[in-house]
């Protein structure tokens, strides 16, 4: 499994097998599907490998974070190190509101160096058998957007644009030494996490994204351009597909159809340029389609995307607790039926 998401991720045209991944599968979905109430890197493993996954995450932790509890509201939480406040719900993570304030940013370490972040990246690196193993560094604009909340980032766009750009230079070399470790550990791809649009369009505007954005990017793939670097992003990104060719970026993920990301033109436009992965739309199809019309579009997407290599069947975002089982395992049933090369649909 692991040769075919080499083969796919450099882009070579002799993969066996259409390779298939996810970021990440609710720890839910793997407990439901091994039958156990614990979820830890050799259960995460078995459950990928019985779907046929090719490729396994391995996650740096966020260390230092200060838990809550509300007694009116019966709902606990967390802030973080960056200043993100979560809180939970039905046992499901919510972003409620970014807590970090300008006097913060040179009192902040946020030192890459410690041990501690890498205990996850070391164990699934160890323990992942014959699956690839892609190590997710976070983004700029995220990671910044909610540190300071919504509101202050875009403000702060006009009003303070030299501190935002002290902020996202100091995201940015935190998240290069994090990839830079996660490469000596082994690690075969980079994942860059960075949720850039929105379903109708981009965020920010052209001039703002070349300004504050597009070089945090090139200065990470510079930097860590010795494996494969695959960007996740859901949204329309159309208008993005240029600049994130232009960066460097080797890859692109989640391809969200519901955001008119059309799979089959971005392979005929950057299909020599970037390797593709998703598509597969977890919000309604995996949560409320038939396992027919699941199959179906798993056809479709391999028909579309998969000849000359270069692709990954996955999700359109990740395999969340409100994915049926059952449409998963069509997903993946298919994916191994219809994805054998040459392709023939």
């Amino acid at each position: 499994m692991r040769e075919n998401a080499l083969a796919a991720l450099h882009h070579e045209d002799s993969p066996k097998q259409v390779p298939m991944y996810d970021i990440r599968i609710d720890d839910y979905i793997i407990q439901t599907i091994m039958k156990t109430s614990f979820v830890d890197v050799p259960t995460e493993v078995a459950c990928l490998r019985k779907l046929g996954f090719a490729m396994i995450t391995a996650h740096p932790l966020n260390i230092g974070k200060t838990e809550f509890y509300d007694s009116k509201t019966g709902r606990g939480g967390y802030i973080d190190e960056w200043g993100r406040e979560y809180v939970f719900i039905n046992g499901m993570k919510f972003y409620a509101k970014g807590h970090l304030q300008e006097d913060d940013l040179d009192a902040k370490e946020w030192d890459p160096t410690v041990e501690a972040r890498y205990k996850n990246v070391k164990e699934v690196v160890k323990k992942a058998e014959d699956l690839a193993v892609i190590g997710r560094v976070g983004g700029t604009f995220e990671r910044a957007l909610l540190a300071v909340g919504p509101e202050k980032f875009f403000k702060y766009i006009y009003d303070r644009p030299d501190f935002l750009s002290q902020l996202l230079e100091r995201i940015n070399n935190y998240w290069i030494e994090i990839g830079k470790m996660e490469i000596d550990l082994g690690v075969d791809a980079i994942l860059l996490t960075d949720d850039l649009a929105y379903r109708s369009g981009p965020y920010l505007s052209p001039h703002h994204m070349a300004k504050f954005i597009w070089p945090t990017f090139k200065k990470r793939v510079n930097t860590l351009q010795k494996v494969p670097i695959i960007l996740h992003t859901d949204g329309n990104i159309n208008s993005l597909l240029d600049s994130i060719v232009d960066v460097g970026i080797n890859g692109i993920h989640s391809l969200e159809p519901t955001a008119g990301m059309d799979i089959g033109e971005v392979k005929r436009q950057y299909g020599d340029k970037l390797v593709l992965l998703g598509n597969i739309d977890c919000g309604w199809l995996l949560t409320h389609g038939t396992e027919q019309e699941v199959i179906e579009v798993v056809k479709r997407t391999i028909a579309q995307a998969a000849s000359g290599g270069g692709y990954f069947l996955s999700t359109s975002n990740g395999v969340h607790r409100g994915v049926k089982i059952a449409n998963l395992l069509a997903m993946c049933r298919a994916g191994r039926k219809y994805g054998k090369y040459p392709i023939k649909i």
